[in-house]
């Protein structure tokens, strides 16, 4: 990945972990399609960030 590509992705990964935190205990955000599709987006975000850097 890009460096200035991956140093982005870091920062939106950051960004919405504290977004989900703050929507914690908001049970009527959590059943929506948009939290349901924001978190399969992190989860595919965080796996690619896990992934060594290719240079």
């Amino acid at each position: 990945m890009i460096p200035d590509c991956r140093k982005r992705l870091e920062i939106a990964v950051d960004d919405l972990l504290v977004y989900f935190n703050g929507l914690q205990n908001d049970q009527s955000v959590k059943e929506t399609q948009e939290y349901t599709g924001a978190q399969e987006a992190l989860a595919e975000a965080q796996e690619k960030l896990s992934a060594p850097v290719q240079v």
